[in-house]
This record gives C-alpha cells, structure tokens and sequence, in this order.
C-alpha cells in the first residue's frame, strides 16, 4: 500500500515535535511558513515515490501469482487483500417477478415455487413465500432466482410467464426486467485484474473507486459512473460535486432491480461520504452490423473466416461500458485481425454506417444474430 502525501506530511510533523523544540506546533500548521511548505514538497514527492513502488512490488507479485495454480493464486489474492478480493463462483441471474390473479379465495406460494421461461423452459425459483388474503387480489412481487448457473440464465424481460398453481390457475406471472447476474466462474486473470484493481482505488470515495465497488457483486462485469457537478459560489472550499450517476451491467450489457439491488448495499462501503450515487441497470442497444463482399484467400475458408470475425465483434462488444461508443475503425480493426480475408477495404463495411453511441443509460451490444455477411 502506498503512502500518501498527507501520511508523509504527519510523519513529518510528528517525527519534528518530538525531537525538536524550534518550531511551535501551529507555524508547523501554518500555510506559508516555510517548514510547511517544505513538509508539503516533501511529502508530495514521497508520494510519488511510494506509489511508484507499490506499482513495482503489485506488478512483482501479480506476476508470480499467475505462475502457480488456480488454488493458490485465489488463496494468495485473498491473503493480500486481508479476504477483501475472492474468486467469483458461478453465479446465477436473479430476477423480480410479478405475479397477478382473479380468484378471491385465500391462497399462498411457498418459496421454492417453480417459474419458467415460455420458449426454452428455464426454470426460475422464488426466494420467498407469497401469499393472497382472502378478497385480495392486488399484484404482488417476489425473488426468484435461476436454478443453473451461468449466462443461460440472463433472459429478456416478459420471457418468464409459465407457471402452474394447483388450485388456482387464474395465477399469471411476467419479469418486467430482463433477469441478471448470471456468470461463469471467474478466471486467473479475471481475478487478478480485480486485485489490482482493490489496490489501486483503496481510497474510497473516487469515481473510480465507487465503479470498482459495483463490480464487487458477482454478475457485474461493467460500472459506467459520470459526476454530475454544480457551481459552489460562494462556497469556495466545497468540493463541486453533486451526485454520482452509475449505470451497471452484467455479461449481456444489462442490469434488473434485483442486480441493482445488491450492488446499491455493497456501495455502502464505497461511496464518499455525504454524495449520492444514482444507481441504474443499463439497458441494451443492439448494434446490427453488415459486410459486403469480404473474400478469403486460397487455402481458407470464408464460412470458418465469418465465424471468427463474428466471435471477435461479439467479445468485443462484451467488453463496453454504459454510454461507450463503437466506432467504425474498431470493427474494420477487428475484421483485419481475422487472418485469411483477402484484404478489408472501408466499403466492406455496410452496417453501421457511423460510429455508435448508444442513447443515455444505455449499452452497446453486438449480437451473433445481428451480425450478417453478404
């Protein structure tokens, strides 16, 4: 952990007044004097300097923890963090279901009660108990979470509408979120990525600091915050800012109640004191992209070629953050690193026909189903 200049400065003036008698503790405290302005030069080149060096012992030990195995990086990450960073297990997405009835009589659904989604049948189990008094027959809502772990799980909105009730069959269910937070088990670099990331925003409170915070819940794999400022005249000494907006998203770029829910707690521990922060599920802004005459060279196949430049756009496009623009150049990038295309001129290129910049709130994405070659 580095130092920072103000535990220098302290140091400094603690390290004065108890071996020194020349300096009174308030000329030691006074800007201007010049013993402060040196504890001040000192101190900010100290800074520097250990932070410089705590990048340099970082970089050592993420090397080495990459070399040995999976159990004894997570065991070494979670020593060094003082168990603040632990691997991500396979999660599964949650989600808030509504839940909506024409019958009168009495009637409840224990926790465990089966939802499933009307195309594919993925099943969704309520968390808690739901129940109706007799002549009520108001919406309610409840918790369920996916019974397999993974992406699978990560389903649109208004797809979970299958359920049967023994005795009541007027029961209808609906998401009106997309269901989220179901991920993979998090790999060594993912990991390590994140270690570095708890060193480097060990002060809390930055804008950096709180986007790191929200992707401390598992699921999460993308924080956009902007701070939103306002004038202070004439209070000088404030600090401009008035909230922190946070748009989150998970592996497919989008973010129900129910994700959002959890990371608003964790940002309890993350956020500055006295500001604010406007948490949002991102939504997703389905980029369709089209090529136009790409040939292969001899001896490739453009079928296997397509294939890979569509896996390529589809990672890329998994990477990106809430109000993240894709340009041009980054798709004519990734089709010229696809080795076999005989060549990608400009033209190749169809769909988007300008750079990308999705609207507020939201979040780019390139679909496989989305993606066409003519």
């Amino acid at each position: 952990m580095s130092l920072s200049q103000t535990d220098i400065r302290l140091a400094m003036r603690a390290r004065c007044l108890a071996t020194s008698d020349l300096y009174a503790p308030e000329t030691l405290d006074t800007e201007g004097q010049d013993v402060n302005l040196f504890f001040n030069l000192v101190g900010g080149a100290g800074e520097e300097l250990s932070f410089e060096a705590s990048q340099q012992d970082l970089a050592h030990f993420l090397a080495t923890v990459a070399t040995v195995g999976d159990e004894q990086a997570e065991r070494l990450v979670s020593d060094l963090t003082g168990g603040q960073v632990q691997r991500f297990r396979e999660n599964a997405a949650v989600v808030d279901l509504w839940l909506d009835r024409s019958e009168t009589f009495a009637i409840e659904l224990q926790a465990g009660t089966i939802a499933t989604t009307s195309k594919d049948g993925i099943p969704f189990r309520f968390v808690d108990s739901v129940s109706w008094a007799t002549d009520e027959v108001e919406l309610k809502v409840v918790r369920a979470i996916c019974e397999t772990t993974g992406p699978a799980g990560n389903v649109d909105k208004l797809t979970i509408t299958k359920i049967s009730i023994e005795g009541d069959s007027t029961i209808t269910v609906r998401n009106r979120d997309a269901a989220s937070g179901g991920r993979l088990l998090e790999t060594i670099p993912e990991l390590l990525s994140r270690a570095r990331g708890w060193f480097l925003n060990a002060p809390r409170g930055t804008l950096s600091a709180i986007q790191y915070g929200a992707r401390q819940a598992p699921g999460v794999v993308t924080a956009t915050g902007k701070e939103i400022t306002r004038p202070v005249e004439p209070y000088d000494n404030e600090i401009p800012v008035f909230r922190v907006n946070l748009a989150i998203g998970d592996v497919a770029g989008q973010a129900g109640t129910a994700l959002v829910a959890d990371v608003r707690k964790i940002l309890q521990e993350w956020r500055g004191a006295g500001i604010p922060v406007l948490l949002v599920g991102s939504l997703v802004y389905e980029v369709k992209v089209k090529w136009v005459g790409l040939k292969a060279k001899p001896n490739y196949t453009l079928a296997t070629l397509q294939t890979e430049l569509q896996s390529k756009m589809v990672a890329f496009s998994d990477t990106l953050g809430a109000d993240t623009s894709i340009e041009l150049s980054d798709l004519l990038a990734i089709a010229k690193s696809v080795e076999g295309f005989d060549g990608v001129p400009k033209g190749t290129l169809v769909l988007p026909a300008d750079d990308v910049l999705p609207p507020p709130g939201y979040t780019n994405r390139i679909r496989a189903k989305d993606v066409q070659f003519a």
